[in-house]
């Protein structure tokens, strides 16, 4: 299970990784320092889930040192470190894990190309944000909106935001490699902006935000 990516941005201390999700469940059981209450917990969800349970784990291992900053979950369910200052953010697609921890507050996606999502574009790019589309590239288009828009939505962490109304991606030019643009998340009193980059991993497209205006 090599790592297929690993990205550090050395201004807010952050580090992006990607590898393929191989290994067996006794792999990470055998390298995680798990509890009985953690191993019996995860071994009731369903085996897609379990493996990438573990995964998760182990890669956040990967980039910090989890002896001493334990994953949990906030009330809202947006996995944080517990006894650090520093922000995680995970993601699953198929058979690829991403994981990202940094200074700031970030969101991370990893998706593979598939055709729902230009199917259902209309579901979360807005009409002014279509009509300054590439039709050359929209496929490609599609997919990076999607991303970005989970990415904010995860960094966001508090739920109960449209994909359409709350968040905004702002006009960009398509390219495939280290791709940057920004966007924004506004609700009622509240108005986040992000950094955004994209890049392109075989048929993968990965995502990821910082949060830039705290």
């Amino acid at each position: 299970m090599p790592l297929i990516f690993n990205k550090k941005i050395d201004f807010n201390k952050t580090r992006i990784v990607v590898w393929e999700n191989t290994e067996s469940n006794d792999f990470y059981i055998n390298k995680l320092n798990l509890t009985e209450n953690e191993l019996n917990m995860v071994r009731s969800y369903k085996e897609h889930r379990q493996k990438e349970w573990f995964c998760s784990r182990y890669l956040i291992k990967t980039i910090i040192d989890t002896t001493s900053c334990e994953i949990s979950k906030d009330n809202f369910g947006k996995p944080i470190l517990e006894n650090s200052n520093c922000h995680i953010s995970i993601s699953h697609s198929k058979n690829r894990a991403a994981a990202i921890i940094s200074n700031s507050v970030v969101g991370i996606d990893i998706q593979k190309k598939e055709d729902k999502i230009s199917r259902i574009h209309k579901k979360f790019i807005s009409n002014q944000e279509i009509s300054q589309l590439d039709e050359n590239n929209l496929d490609a288009y599609y997919h990076i909106f999607w991303s970005a828009k989970e990415c904010m939505y995860k960094a966001w962490g508090k739920k109960e935001l449209d994909f359409k109304r709350h968040m905004h991606v702002y006009p960009f030019i398509y390219f495939k490699k280290d791709l940057e643009l920004k966007g924004w998340v506004k609700k009622e009193d509240a108005f986040q902006e992000y950094d955004i980059y994209t890049d392109l991993i075989d048929d993968f497209y990965l995502v990821y935000a910082l949060r830039v205006d705290e």
